[in-house]
């Protein structure tokens, strides 16, 4: 951990020699900035000079390198699929605060889970789930439309971030994975209540934002990338957009071009894909297969806290604990509540699985028996 303003400068030395240039670079100053109001006696901080990322988190050693190396497979994926890095970019800095000084950054909007901030190449993430994934493709996204002189839409900009929001990256490729966003664009085709795709592709970032029609916005924006990219032509469609993007900026002509029908045409394929593809199961209903347990909301930053055990349940049988974190169930990790009930979803009762937590700084892997999730009483 940090801390003293001593410390801090001789790590901004040392990432300025690292990142080649004389004298701590500038971007630093968010570091400062950082520090300037939170309690430096709470975070690490790390540096990737390959990457020129510069890392403030609340995390112990073993959350914060599952963070890191998440990031860097992300980063060395995106730019070498869809964003060319751009060498002459500031550093950017992630930061993970502690879930107090994340309500304290957030402020008003807590219903925020990160945020990527232009200016000062700034990320912020309140745990190293989704939010987090979403968010890095926006300053990997926002360095490449720098350098190509464009400004893409909010539409495409928010449809690739949410696009990678859960996905699975191994030297094979990428898979990206359904999630809750799935289940909401699925509602509005079998209600007709997708938004037109030009009327979509010409929305002000206002509008787009407007949060009564906000969620089923963004589902729709990802549910449109996923199925370019299930069709295997997500990269050529960026390239054709961003060399064309002079005669249309709004990234529909790219798809007709990739795709050869026009947007009428492949709206109906798409809505006929949706319907096919079907939901994904992410409550755990009376009857479901359950670990038994409470867990809170922005509790923690590194997986799911546990606030409550059910009596009786298979996590008691197996010696889990309140305040035990969750981090990873068999080989998925669980960075948040959504990966929890994502996971949740696809077991049955009897499954036998690997339950990873850690129990303040010491990490445990326990098997647990899943049971029927009922309404007993709970252990107080």
């Amino acid at each position: 951990m940090i801390g003293t303003s001593t410390t801090r400068l001789l790590l901004a030395t040392a990432t300025a020699m690292a990142l080649g240039v004389g004298e701590p670079p500038k971007e630093l100053a968010s570091l400062e900035a950082w520090f300037a109001r939170f309690d430096e006696a709470d975070y690490r901080v790390d540096r990737d000079a390959d990457r020129k990322i510069v890392y403030v988190t609340a995390l112990d050693p073993t959350s914060h390198d599952r963070m890191r190396a998440m990031i860097e497979r992300q980063v060395d994926h995106l730019s070498s699929t869809l964003f060319d890095p751009q060498a002459d970019q500031p550093a950017l800095l992630v930061a993970v605060p502690t879930p107090r000084d994340a309500d304290a950054f957030f402020g008003a909007r807590q219903e925020v889970g990160g945020i990527y901030q232009p200016p000062s190449r700034r990320l912020v993430a309140r745990n190293i789930g989704y939010s987090l994934r979403h968010e890095l493709v926006h300053a990997v996204h926002h360095g490449h439309m720098k350098a190509l002189g464009q400004a893409h839409p909010l539409w495409i900009q928010e449809g690739l971030s949410a696009l990678y929001e859960h996905h699975d990256l191994d030297e094979e490729g990428v898979r990206f994975l359904p999630n809750q966003r799935d289940n909401i664009v699925h509602r509005a085709a079998r209600s007709r209540s997708l938004v037109p795709w030009r009327t979509l592709a010409t929305m002000s970032e206002d509008r787009f934002m407007t949060r009564r029609r906000q969620l089923l916005h963004y589902a729709q924006v990802r549910s449109m990338f996923t199925w370019l990219a299930d069709l295997d032509e997500l990269e050529r469609w960026y390239e054709h957009y961003t060399r064309d993007f002079e005669d249309d900026p709004t990234g529909l002509l790219a798809f007709e071009e990739v795709l050869g029908a026009p947007v009428e045409d492949l709206e109906r394929r798409w809505r006929r894909w949706i319907l096919g593809r079907g939901t994904v199961d992410d409550t755990v209903r009376p009857g479901d297969a359950s670990l038994g347990v409470l867990v809170g909301a922005r509790l923690t930053n590194d997986g799911v806290k546990i606030t409550d055990m059910i009596e009786g349940s298979a996590a008691t049988e197996a010696g889990l604990r309140v305040d035990d974190v969750i981090v990873g169930i068999d080989e998925e990790e669980i960075r948040s509540m959504d990966d929890l009930m994502l996971f949740m979803g696809r077991c049955r009762t009897g499954q036998v699985v690997s339950v990873r937590l850690r129990r303040d700084v010491v990490y445990l892997a326990i098997d647990v028996t899943l049971r029927s999730h009922g309404r007993p009483e709970r252990r107080r």
